[in-house]
C-alpha cells in the first residue's frame, strides 16, 4: 500500500514470504532487508507480518537477494483518493480492524491478549475469498503477531475468520472521505533499543479521516511480551484507536538461552523506554499529517522456499544424530549442524 503525500511516500508492505528460520540463516532478517531496500528507493516503509508460516522461509542469502530485486513499486494495480473510518470488531478472543480505501481493504487480525502465532494460510484464503465475493478489489490481511501465549486453537482461527468477514461487510458500506497520513520512524530519532527489537526499529503511520484518528505501530521484532499490547493501547486509546504489530523478524531467534529461543519485544527493552519512544514517534507522525492518496502494488516473485518437507527432514536427521551424540558422537552432531548452517547461508 503506497501512500502519496506532497513530499513523501509512506508504504505498508506485507509479504507471503516468512522471516526465518534463525539468524543469520535464510530470510531471518527479511523485514529489515525489505525496509532498507525500499528506503534506498526513497520510500518510508512499514513492514508488517502477512499470513505465512515457516514453510515459506527463503533458504539462502542468494534467494533473499533475488527476492529483494523484484521489489519495484510499479505498476499500479488500483488507487484511491478516499477512505472509510477504521472499524473494530471482536468475536470470542479475536479482534479485527478494517479500513476501506474505495473497495480496497486493509485488515489487521489479532488474538491479543491471548497467544498469537503464525496464522495458517487457510485463514487468509477464506478471508480473501469472502472479500472477493463482497466486491473488494484487494484485501491486505495482516497477522499482528503481537501477543505471547499458548498456540491458537481451531476455534480461535474460526473467530478470526468470522470477525474479519464481519468487518469487511460493514466497511463495504461505510461513507468515504478524503484522508491524511503521517509517518515517523525510530531511525530518525535518538533511540537505541535492546536486542529484542531488530535493526528495522519502530515505525508509526498516523491516519486521520473524517476527524477521527488512528495510529498503526510496526515493530521489527518477534511477537510482544504478554500484556505489552494492552499497556500500549491503554496509554493512547482515550485519544484515538490504535494497533501495534510485529514483523515477526527472526533476527533474535537462536540467541535467547531459553526454551522459546528468541526475545519477544519487551523482554529486554523496558516498557518505560518503549513508551518514551512511542510518545515521540506518535507526536512526530501526527504533526506531519498531510493529504494523501493510496496506490496498491502487487509484486510476484519467483524464489525457492524451504517447504514443509525441509523441516520434516531436519527433524528426522536431528533425531538420528542425537542418538549418535548419546553414544559419544558429539562432534558428528555439531558437524552436521554446522554443515546445515553453511549450506543455508550460501
Amino acid at each position: 500500500f503506497k501512500f502519496r503525500k506532497k513530499n513523501s511516500s509512506p508504504v505498508i508492505v506485507t509479504t507471503e514470504v516468512h522471516p526465518g528460520p534463525f539468524h543469520p540463516v535464510g530470510s531471518s532478517n527479511l523485514p529489515y532487508q525489505i525496509h532498507h531496500h525500499l528506503h534506498g528507493q526513497g520510500f518510508l516503509p512499514l513492514i508488517l507480518h502477512g499470513v505465512a508460516g515457516h514453510e515459506l522461509n527463503l533458504p539462502s542469502k542468494r534467494e533473499v537477494k533475488k527476492y529483494l530485486s523484484t521489489l519495484k513499486m510499479n505498476p499500479i494495480e488500483t488507487s484511491s483518493e478516499t477512505s472509510s473510518k477504521p472499524l473494530i470488531r471482536k468475536l470470542g478472543r479475536a479482534t479485527a480492524i478494517g479500513i476501506n480505501f474505495s473497495n480496497v481493504a486493509f485488515l489487521i487480525t489479532t488474538l491479543a491478549p491471548h497467544g498469537m502465532e503464525d496464522l495458517p494460510t487457510e485463514v487468509r484464503d477464506k478471508i480473501l475469498s469472502k472479500g472477493n465475493d463482497l466486491g473488494f478489489k484487494r484485501v491486505m490481511v495482516i497477522d499482528a503477531h503481537n501477543s505471547e501465549g499458548y498456540r491458537p486453537s481451531k476455534e480461535d482461527y474460526n473467530d478470526i475468520i468470522e470477525a474479519s468477514i464481519s468487518v469487511l461487510k460493514e466497511i463495504r458500506s461505510l461513507s468515504q472521505t478524503n484522508f491524511r497520513i503521517g509517518y515517523s520512524h525510530s531511525h530518525d530519532v535518538d533511540f537505541v533499543f535492546d536486542n529484542d527489537i531488530g535493526p528495522g526499529g519502530i515505525g508509526v503511520i498516523a491516519l486521520e479521516v473524517g476527524g477521527e484518528k488512528f495510529m498503526l505501530i510496526g515493530v521489527d521484532g518477534n511477537n510482544l511480551k504478554k500484556e505489552l499490547r494492552n499497556l500500549i493501547i491503554t496509554r493512547y486509546n482515550k485519544s484515538f484507536n490504535l494497533e501495534i504489530c510485529t514483523s515477526d523478524s527472526h533476527v533474535t531467534a537462536g540467541k535467547a538461552m531459553d526454551i522459546k529461543g528468541y526475545y519477544a519485544v519487551g523482554e529486554l527493552t523496558s516498557s518505560k523506554k518503549l513508551l518514551e519512544a512511542l510518545d515521540l514517534l506518535k507526536d512526530n507522525a501526527f504533526n506531519n499529517l498531510d493529504s494523501a492518496s493510496l496506490e496498491v502494488v502487487t509484486i510476484k516473485s519467483k524464489v525457492k522456499i524451504m517447504g514443509k518437507m525441509f523441516f520434516a527432514e531436519i527433524s528426522n536427521s536431528l533425531d538420528q544424530f542425537s542418538k549418535i551424540a548419546k553414544r559419544g558422537g558429539i562432534s558428528l552432531f555439531f558437524l552436521f549442524f554446522l554443515l546445515l548452517c553453511v549450506v543455508t547461508l550460501l
